[in-house]
């Protein structure tokens, strides 16, 4: 998947604003995804809940529950609870002025180091090309 936006950390989302989330752990965070899921939400706020523990005489803490938090989301009518750890990316529409320009840009016969130089003094870009992260293959160990 390539996602051609800026991402957004939990503390700079927007109630009310609609926001791409790129799902890959589940929201007890014990269950990470390797195909994120991909859906579209509008942001409502994000909920925290605290850690549940067990006090014994001798002092010891035993700890139940860890705390969490989660950001609430409205997708398709329902509020839906997500992990803060998942990616929030910021839904990006550029202007016909922008597609246009572009396309004309990459319609040139300039050599590629002329066209990053164009690219970086003239296109004021608000968002950023990030590719999906290759997979690292698994290593093996050799006389184990």
């Amino acid at each position: 998947m390539v996602i051609i936006s800026n991402q957004v950390s939990i503390d700079r989302l927007i109630p009310g604003k609609r926001y791409i989330i790129a799902i890959n752990w589940n929201t007890t965070n014990n269950l990470r995804i390797d195909d994120e899921c991909v859906i579209y939400g509008t942001y409502v706020r994000y909920e925290h809940t605290r850690g549940r523990t067990c006090s014994f005489d001798s002092g010891l803490q035993l700890l139940l529950t860890p705390a969490r938090t989660n950001a609430i989301f409205d997708i398709c009518g329902q509020r839906i609870k997500v992990s803060i750890i998942n990616k929030f990316f910021e839904i990006y529409k550029p202007s016909v002025k922008e597609l246009f320009e572009a396309y004309i840009f990459h319609q040139l016969n300039l050599p590629l180091d002329i066209k990053k130089l164009i690219r970086k003094d003239h296109f004021n870009l608000k968002c950023k090309y990030r590719a999906k992260p290759k997979q690292l293959k698994s290593a093996t160990l050799k006389g184990i």
